[in-house]
């Protein structure tokens, strides 16, 4: 929190870190303080995922993950291959040894692996370096299912064991994944739970807002990488005189080719798709040397850098979506709580693209 207050200033968000995350508060449960502060309002709901109790709840699952696993394989192993055909990746690599569960080993989350050919009430599984029957194993899950969790693909459906749900709201990546869960959830549910894509968008506070406008970019133009970006800007940025030179020659290149073309075609048609060629070579020549001016413009500019940095890093910090990288917390550091209402109402959340949005 003292981290926070020096990068942030002092903000009403220091006073709600400093509650929530305070001695004798776990990692678990400053988190669980923080969010019901920040979300009261809107009737977030949140569990404990290491909670005894929903583990014990989640025993028939997980009985079933260890009962059934040489059919769930077989089942995800075929799913992997059908992704693999239509020419997607598999989320997580099945292999015949895999099954669905973790267990804590010596403090630590392990793999439960399947021996081949095993499965049987005698021989079957393997965890770290010890091998056990499957009796044995189902035996630990009964006495002790706290002990257990699930995989990645299995998470989602423990989950709507625990609370069943209407639609499961994720982003791309879970999205994707559920082209695998969806056996796992037809398997030990006996339907799946229908996906919806999360809303998704990139805040564009004032300050990069008025250096898109001024150089007359758009955000995707941000997303195209930083080298890109410092050369859009250098060419906005480059005397207007010779803008209007690349310009003016540009045109006049073209509107010159347009009667040689057509002088050509009565001429000799063959030579027309000539001409057109020269002309295309010629406008990439053209073009090529206005970079090169826009890069000579960058290096004489220690503001041009500095400003494509400033959209770059608050706009696709890392090569990698703003929400992926920037907590919500430094918003609602620089912009107060009032920020969550103004984008709770500014989010479309039956659009599917991705939408800018603006304190």
């Amino acid at each position: 929190t003292h981290q926070v207050a020096e990068l942030l200033g002092e903000s009403e968000i220091n006073d709600v870190l400093s509650e929530a995350y305070r001695p004798g508060e776990t990692f678990g449960t400053a988190f669980a303080r923080l969010f019901s502060r920040l979300f009261s309002e809107w009737g977030v709901v949140l569990l404990d995922a290491s909670d005894p109790e929903l583990h014990r709840i989640a025993e028939p699952i997980y009985r079933a993950a260890i009962e059934r696993s040489a059919e769930l394989d077989s089942k995800l192993e075929a799913r992997g291959k059908d992704l693999e055909t239509a020419g997607y990746h598999q989320q997580v690599k099945v292999t015949p040894s895999s099954t669905l569960l973790f267990t804590l080993s010596d403090g630590a989350r392990v793999p439960i692996h399947r021996q081949p050919g095993g499965a049987s009430a005698t021989i079957g599984f393997v965890v770290g370096e010890q091998e056990l029957s499957q009796t044995e194993l189902l035996s630990r899950i009964s006495s002790a299912p706290e002990n257990f969790s699930p995989n990645v693909l299995l998470r989602p459906v423990v989950q709507d064991y625990l609370l069943p749900t209407l639609a499961y709201a994720g982003g791309a990546a879970e999205i994707a994944y559920f082209a695998q869960v969806g056996e796992v959830y037809q398997s030990l549910l006996g339907k799946v739970t229908p996906i919806v894509p999360r809303s998704s968008g990139t805040i564009v506070e004032a300050k990069p807002k008025a250096l898109l406008e001024r150089y007359n970019l758009r955000l995707v133009d941000v997303f195209r990488g930083l080298e890109s970006l410092r050369e859009a800007l250098a060419e906005q940025a480059m005397e207007q005189v010779l803008q209007k030179s690349f310009d003016a020659a540009e045109t006049a290149l073209q509107d010159s080719m347009t009667p040689i073309r057509e002088s050509l075609a009565n001429l000799d048609k063959t030579l027309v798709e000539s001409a057109t060629t020269a002309e295309s070579k010629m406008l990439y020549q053209l073009r090529g040397l206005r970079s090169k001016a826009a890069r000579a413009e960058l290096r004489h500019s220690e503001v041009l850098e500095r400003h494509a940095e400033i959209l770059s890093n608050t706009l696709y910090p890392n090569k990698t979506l703003q929400e992926r990288e920037i907590g919500g917390i430094y918003f609602l550091g620089r912009h107060g709580f009032d920020f969550l209402r103004e984008l709770h109402d500014a989010i479309q959340t039956d659009c599917l693209d991705h939408q800018i949005l603006s304190p």
